[in-house]
């Protein structure tokens, strides 16, 4: 089990992944054919479809306890694959008998995943079918919030993935912008987040040489900015009277 399903249990169904699923679709087969053509004894041990994947990566020894596969379960994987495929782009690698992680990609790999806002992503991994659905949404609501800022006239000079960064006067009123931000960027990000509470704060900091080495005292320095649901966002809120 993960471990962060260990820390929330409710997570435990959402991080599980259905690998037999996954190479029936890439097979263009059965979940049930898979199943009945690569089990000895009917059964569906978790393990099975582990095994199977490690033998198409080209591994001949077992990850949990390193011992060989034996002969006839290698001859039956390699066997039983081939006569579930569908696909005539596989039957060649099939018929090889040769695992690679290319191989093993192309049979349990391809999965498709989907944001709230209905964005689809193709051909995504295990960590990135997990990931995207929170991290892509947070970029999704970040990029309305990017646009509303600008139309705004915030001088917005960097935005980096989820997150943005502003310049500010050293003489603005850091405190009623800043509260202005953080209304501009969480109604945006609400749109796409329904009923999930977004909540966001500054943090000042007082160094922008790493950001710009141009800056001067009437521009600015940057604050971080951060929303739960994981949205990241900075803007620039302080100015020192000298950057050295």
């Amino acid at each position: 089990m993960p471990h962060a399903a260990r820390v929330y249990p409710e997570l435990k169904l959402y991080l599980e992944e259905n690998l037999m699923a996954n190479l029936a679709r890439n097979l263009g087969a059965s979940e049930e054919a898979c199943w009945a053509e690569l089990s000895t004894d009917g059964e569906r041990p978790d393990w099975l479809p582990l095994y199977v994947r490690n033998v198409t990566r080209g591994r001949t020894r077992r990850s949990g306890d390193g011992g060989p596969y034996n002969e006839d379960f290698l001859e039956r994987t390699w066997t039983g694959l081939q006569k579930l495929n569908t696909r005539p782009e596989l039957a060649g690698a099939l018929a090889a008998q040769q695992g690679s992680e290319g191989l093993s990609d192309r049979l349990f790999g391809g999965r498709v995943v989907a944001t709230l806002t209905g964005r689809i992503r193709a051909k995504v991994t295990y960590t990135q079918s997990r990931n995207t659905p929170f991290q892509g949404l947070a970029g999704d609501g970040t990029k309305p919030a990017l646009f509303r800022l600008v139309s705004a006239g915030y001088r917005v000079v960097a935005f980096i993935h989820d997150e943005v960064l502003i310049e500010f006067p050293i003489d603005a009123d850091h405190t009623s912008e800043a509260n202005r931000i953080d209304e501009i960027m969480c109604s945006a990000m609400a749109e796409v987040t329904g009923d999930v509470p977004i909540e966001c704060g500054e943090t000042p900091l007082t160094q922008v040489t790493e950001l710009r080495g141009d800056i001067g005292p009437e521009d600015g320095v940057k604050a971080s900015f951060g929303a739960k649901s994981s949205l990241h966002l900075l803007h620039l809120v302080d100015a020192p009277q000298s950057l050295g």
